[in-house]
Formats: C-alpha cells, structure tokens, sequence
C-alpha cells in the first residue's frame, strides 16, 4: 500500500509523531501483539506501528522527499533511524517481516502467534509457501509451537528454528501453586465475524453447518456434566456485541446452569483463568492446546465436519496425530465424547502422565519463562 493511502485510510485516528524514533536496542514489528513487554524494559525498545495506529512525521517526510512513498520504503526509513540490534515480532505468518533482513541487515525473530493449518494460513498461500523464496526470505530467529511446525518454515524461509511451545503460554504468571476447581471448563471458539469477513472461505459451509457444531458440542458437555454432577463454566472468545452473541448461542444449547465469562470480567488474564480449573475441554482452541503443554487435564471434541482442510484445525491436525487418542477425538457421535470426557475426569494420573509423554511434545513443546528467548536476546543486547 502506498504512504498516501495510508494516511488517507489512518490519518482520522491515527496518532502523529514528529520527532525521529530514538536508538534503542529492540525495535518490536507491529504495536499490537506485544507479548515481550514480560521480558524486556520500555525503555529499551521502539515500537513501529504497521497498521497505521500511530504514524511518525519525520519519517514520513523522509519517504516523501526521497521519492519513496511505499509502507515498505516506511518501515525501511524508520529501522535505520531506530537503530535496532535486533527486529522482534509476534506474528509469524507476515510475509513481509520474512524480507526485512534482506533490506536492513538487521537480524531478526518472530514467534508463533497461534495453532498453524491448512485452512487459509500461511503453509497454504502458494506464493509465500515455495522453496523458491528461500532466496529472498530470511529470518534469523523462528520461535515455533514444534518440530512440525519448524520444518514447514525451513521449506521456505532461510534461518533457525526453536520449537519451543506457545511464547505467551511459557511467560509464568503464577507464583505458586493454586487449587484447581473440580469443575469443567469449556474453552469456546465462537466466531460470529468469521461468516462477513471471509465469505470466499465458507462458500462451501454456511455459518448453520460449521458453527451448529458448537452449539452439538455443548449438548452433550452439559449433558455429560449433569451426569457426573460436574459444574459447566465457559470462557468466550469475544466482547461487546459478539459477547452478548456468543452468550446468547450458548444460552439455547446448553441444558444445565452453567456460567458464562470472558477475560474482560476479570483483572487477570486467560492462561490465568484457565489455571483455576481442573477439567478443560474444548473443540478446536490453541488455548486449550497450550493448557495440556502445562501438563494439565485437557480434552478435545473436534466434532466439526472431518473434510480437507477444515480437519487441520483439529489437535494434531498438521503434525498427523491419528484421528482419536487418550484425550481426543474427531468421530462426531456420543460414544466418543462419553470416553473422552470420562478420561478427563477419571483417568488416572499415571495415565495422564503418560499420555502427556506420548503426545504433548508432538502437538505443543514448553519452555517455562522463556528461556530459550532470553538466551537468544542476551546475544543482542
């Protein structure tokens, strides 16, 4: 997108800047998704905002004068002010980020931001997933969920990977151990935004057959719950309008009292939410992928239409687990939900152990407080 048409799309809420970014030793690649605000100082990093949130004058000016008015001529023109030792971003999946080295020569690293699949993501745009770009992708640092995972960006982005799990799942927010509620917790994955924004994706399932699963899925949970005499909670996924949605949709499936929260009806965040129970499940949530990483009780009803590629969202989907496990299953019917939900809550520790030895490294790696990530930033700074 060119710098004009930016400021034309931005400049009603944009935030201006009209000094240079100051030499600090972190540049961190869009203001967003900023998960390393754990772990390093304000003061020593910049922040270059990428979706035009805030704009900096003398930079753009730069651009203007030199006859280069592109976003990329933008971000080029801002790292060399900023003077960074190293380029830190949150989101893998931006083609963009995978040149930046090539231009600046500043080294670089991302971490995995969420469960990767088949369907609409990266792996499966053919223009950025060739091994052709090898030549002109190049990311020093790649911090992924696993060895799966790694492989996928070695095929076509030059530069190291670290399996090292989810980067937001291993920054440690518990000080010490708390008593888990032996209750269930249900990690929801409702979407209503989904069937606007990406029409061209569903024109095969309507919103009736991909998103009724949830609603099948609660039917049988609250069900299950009544029968163990186990009480149902659900975490959503939205706020505001979708909120009140999403509270609404569960309210006609759900046949027990149950209670419904999201993150923002609490001061404490979602990993921390989740750490106070001891029986989560879900259908397809990377939150509850990471919440087994933990080696904590987790089950997955991935009842959703089994057809390509909608069956790589499920746990293990791309690293091939097979389609039912321990604690998992993809076969839509109620036996299987009644076996794994039964090992959820009455499979025994050794049990659980070894299922986490067999498959959780497979699926989601954890590394406790990051510290694969301090000892690569270490380097730098």
């Amino acid at each position: 997108m060119k710098i004009l048409e930016l400021i034309k799309k931005y400049v009603a809420h944009s935030r201006w800047k009209f000094c240079p970014p100051q030499k600090r030793d972190i540049l961190i690649f869009d203001g967003i998704k900023n998960p390393f605000k754990e772990y390093v100082k304000k003061s020593n990093y910049n922040i270059l905002y990428r979706r035009g949130e805030e704009i900096n004058l003398f930079i753009l000016l730069i651009c203007i004068l030199k006859f280069k008015i592109t976003s990329k001529s933008y971000f080029e023109f801002f790292i060399k002010y900023a003077n960074p030792k190293i380029i830190l971003t949150a989101i893998d999946n931006l083609e963009t980020f995978y040149t930046l080295y090539k231009v600046t020569k500043v080294p670089n690293l991302f971490i995995q931001n969420g469960v990767r699949s088949a369907w609409n993501d990266v792996f499966t745009d053919k223009k950025v997933f060739a091994k052709k770009n090898k030549k002109k992708f190049l990311v020093n640092h790649m911090l992924v969920f696993n060895k799966t995972v790694a492989k996928k960006y070695n095929f076509f982005i030059t530069g190291k990977t670290y399996p090292i799990g989810s980067f937001n799942n291993n920054i440690i927010y518990l000080k010490k151990k708390i008593k888990k509620k032996k209750e269930v917790l249900f990690i929801s994955t409702f979407k209503p935004h989904l069937i606007e924004s990406k029409k061209k994706i569903f024109s095969k399932f309507s919103q009736k057959y991909f998103f009724s699963r949830e609603g099948e899925a609660i039917v049988r949970l609250s069900n299950l719950c009544k029968k163990y005499n186990l009480k149902l909670n659900i975490l959503g996924r939205n706020s505001g309008k979708n909120k009140i949605m999403e509270k609404q949709f569960f309210d006609m499936s759900c046949k027990v009292d149950y209670n419904f929260f999201t993150q923002e009806d609490f001061k404490i965040n979602s990993y921390q939410i989740m750490e106070k129970y001891k029986y989560v499940i879900t259908i397809d949530s990377t939150l509850a992928i990471e919440n087994f990483a933990k080696k904590n009780r987790t089950g997955f009803f991935f009842n959703r239409p089994y057809k390509f590629p909608i069956n790589t969202r499920r746990f293990g989907g791309l690293e091939k687990l097979s389609r039912k496990g321990p604690n998992w299953t993809t076969y839509n019917n109620n036996k299987e939900f009644d076996r794994v939900f039964k090992f959820l809550i009455k499979g025994s520790d050794k049990n659980w152990t070894k299922t986490f030895k067999n498959h959780n490294y497979k699926t989601l790696n954890y590394d406790g407080g990051n510290k694969t990530f301090l000892k690569i930033i270490n380097k730098y700074i």
